[in-house]
């Protein structure tokens, strides 16, 4: 019997791999298919390769390897004609010297008259596993020649089509003095029109300097048809010393139209540590969850547990889970507690949709849960059932929550995704 010579079949299954290779990288280079499509991931160890690699192929496919800072405040990537339209796998790696300074924009940035920035000014991918660290903005307020009136900033991007899943925000205390016509703030993303998911920014926010409008949130500035799915915010939202003639702020979003809230926290271990302080001569919408609800909108199995504190405002419309609301609101199964202290007008659980009495929603540590409900910007009680929930019986199996996403101890829920 003739002897099997491995080494000529093994030459030969070689050959059929080498082209493939050969292909695929003619395939890419040409711009036929990207790497995301063939399913390669393209390794970003540093930052050099960040810009580089992800610039040459706004499609492809990345994955960070190891820890890396920005040596300068980052290049915006990718432009409104230019999207990013790929994956990028952070594997719970940093990325730190996250410094956006407006002068890195200009007019590609901008759409339908708005200025968007971020890392990604338009982010139509998938944005995953990423710790974004040393989080700051200048030059804001260096905007004296109102080149730009209505900004629309995120750390992340500045609007968000795609999905953004399990990322953490961080810079301790982050401070942002603007100076135009229209302010949109989120941490992760200034617009949010796509998905959010497990995503948190623990960090305190402070807002100053003069616009006519600002409207901010914890993790997402404006959300239209948005959708957050256990996501959770801690840390305080500050303005000081601000010029503005409307202040719309939430603790997850400022202001949302027809989006959805699932498994989601606004949570706090300290009584007085979380919240929206609010210090300035202005008009406040102030919200747990959203500052201001427009269009359809819902809040199901998520918990709020804020302080707001409003002084010196003319005007205030103050709730645990949202200021005002301009449409029509479902919530379902959602527990409040906290504080609401307004030293002008009053505030309620649903800012101005009239529910409690002042004697109620003034009370301090009252919790309630919100079993179901459906109303409209001046519903009355009719529309709301609530129930007073003793901390000491509370448990999972009466809200019908998920134990893989919270966890109740003597009364305490915490927040374990």
């Amino acid at each position: 019997m003739k002897k099997v010579n491995f080494k000529n079949i093994l030459s030969f299954i070689k050959i059929p791999s080498v082209i493939l290779i050969v292909f695929t990288v003619f395939l890419t280079t040409v711009g036929l298919i990207s790497a995301k499509e063939m399913n390669i991931p393209i390794a970003i160890n540093n930052e050099e390769e960040f810009y580089d690699r992800i610039n040459a192929d706004l499609s492809g496919y990345f994955v960070i390897k190891q820890q890396f800072t920005f040596s300068k405040p980052i290049k915006p990537i990718g432009d409104k004609n230019h999207p990013f339209k790929g994956m990028i796998s952070g594997a719970g790696f940093s990325i730190n010297g996250m410094e956006i300074d407006l002068n890195a924009y200009d007019d590609s940035h901008v759409l339908d008259g708005k200025l968007y920035t971020g890392l990604f000014p338009f982010n139509e991918g998938i944005i995953m596993d990423v710790n974004f660290g040393g989080v700051k903005f200048t030059n804001f307020d260096n905007n004296s020649s109102e080149k730009y009136k209505e900004i629309i900033c995120g750390s992340i991007c500045g609007r968000n089509d795609g999905k953004i899943t399990r990322c953490f925000i961080s810079g301790y205390n982050i401070p942002l003095t603007v100076d135009c016509d229209e302010f949109i703030f989120g941490s992760i993303a200034g617009i949010n029109c796509g998905e959010m998911r497990l995503c948190t920014m623990p960090q305190n926010i402070n807002i100053s300097g003069k616009a006519k409008l600002i409207t901010a949130g914890g993790l997402s500035g404006k959300s239209n048809g948005g959708f957050f799915d256990k996501c959770s915010r801690k840390g305080w939202i500050l303005t000081n010393n601000l010029e503005c003639n409307l202040t719309t702020i939430g603790c997850l979003c400022g202001e949302s139209e027809k989006s959805r809230f699932e498994n989601c926290c606004v949570y706090n271990g300290y009584d007085d540590n979380v919240g929206l302080n609010e210090d300035a001569n202005s008009t406040f919408v102030l919200g747990g969850f959203v500052g201001k609800i427009s269009g359809e909108c819902s809040i199901v199995n998520s918990y709020s547990n804020v302080t707001i504190a409003v002084r010196n405002s003319p005007s205030t419309k103050a709730g645990f889970l949202f200021g005002c609301a301009d449409g029509n609101a479902a919530i379902k199964n959602v527990v409040v507690n906290g504080r609401i202290n307004i030293y002008s007008d009053g505030g309620n659980l649903i800012g101005d949709a009239g529910i409690f009495d002042s004697e109620i929603r003034f009370s301090s540590k009252n919790s309630y849960r919100v079993e179901t409900a459906s109303f409209f910007p001046a519903a009355s009680e009719e529309y709301l059932k609530l129930i007073e929930i003793d901390s000491k019986v509370l448990n999972l199996n009466m809200l019908g929550w998920d134990s893989n996403i919270w966890n109740i101890q003597d009364g305490v829920i915490n927040f374990v995704v």
